[in-house]
Parts: structure tokens; sequence; C-alpha cells
């Protein structure tokens, strides 16, 4: 039996696993390249510094706000996978999104003037006292889209895996 005539007689079996399987592959495969993407935000320009203001430490958090280091967060999350149509018909989509700096630097712009509170043990301590930030142009560094490109390259591979993996638990093939 090939894989195209065993995916066929699995989508006519099983279609609840055959779906379960494809969502995994394609979380695994957005899981790759959003690590990518997270690489490429934490080796260049503002994300490089962010990421060296919290001493290497894992910065890429799934929560908003600022960290215990008072430093913003990079957060890239990768979007629910949604499952549209019918079988024989379904389309499959999902996507990365950048939020907060992260979002910042992906698309450039300007950060707003603020005020930097003084505290003990910080980076920035100017002798006790609030400094005033006039705020500062972010260059764009457009990182995404490699993300979204090691995620296009190992989607493939993830889905064959996952199709074979949900075939052999169906009992279809081996």
């Amino acid at each position: 039996m090939t894989l195209e005539q065993a995916i066929a007689a699995f989508r006519n079996f099983n279609e609840r696993l055959y779906v379960r399987e494809v969502k995994n592959a394609i979380r695994r495969a957005g899981n790759k390249g959003r690590r990518e993407a997270l690489e490429r935000l934490s080796s260049r320009g503002l994300g490089r510094v962010l990421a060296n203001l919290h001493g290497g430490r894992k910065i890429f958090t799934q929560r908003h706000g600022k960290t215990a280091t008072g430093v913003p967060p990079l957060i890239v999350n990768l979007s629910r996978v949604r499952v549209q149509g019918q079988a024989g018909g379904r389309t499959f989509e999902t996507g990365l999104k950048a939020s907060g700096m992260a979002a910042l630097i992906e698309q450039g712009g300007r950060t707003r003037p603020h005020t930097i509170q003084a505290r003990r043990g910080v980076k920035l301590y100017a002798g006790g006292r609030p400094v005033r930030h006039p705020g500062s142009r972010v260059p764009r560094n457009p990182f995404l889209d490699a993300g979204g490109r090691v995620a296009e390259m190992s989607l493939g591979r993830e889905l064959e895996d996952g199709i074979v993996r949900a075939a052999r638990e169906a009992g279809i093939i081996g």
C-alpha cells in the first residue's frame, strides 16, 4: 500500500484521528518556526540588548507585562490551529504572532517618552533620581519571516510522520 492509499484509507476509517495528527504536525512545525524566530530576534539589535539585560535567561514568555527585572519580555506566540470545512475539503491555519517589544522590533517604530524609576541593583541607576527618557526610534528587524520559512520547510516531514503514526495507531499499516 502506498502512502497516498494509506492516507485515503485512514481518512475513511478515522477522520478524528487524522485531524488530530495533522493539527499536531502543524503545531510541531510551527514551534520549530517560533524557536527560529526567537533566535533571530535575540541575535540582533534591540532584541539582543533586551536578551542581554536578562543575563541570557529565558525572556520569551507568553505572559504580558514586565519581567522581574523590569524589562519587557519579547513575546512570540504560535496562534491556535484553526480547522475549517468538512472531510475532504478541510483547511488548517495557524501563524506566528509577535507581541509587545517583539512586535515593535519586527515592524519598527518609536518608543514613547517615559520615566525610568531609579532602583538599586538595576543597571540604570542614576543616583536615586528618576530619569526622563525621551523615547527612541526602533529600526525594523523582521524576524518572523525566517521563522515562517523554517516552519514551512519542516511541515511536510512533520505531516508525513504524523499521518504514519496515526495510521499505525488506527491499525491501517503495521
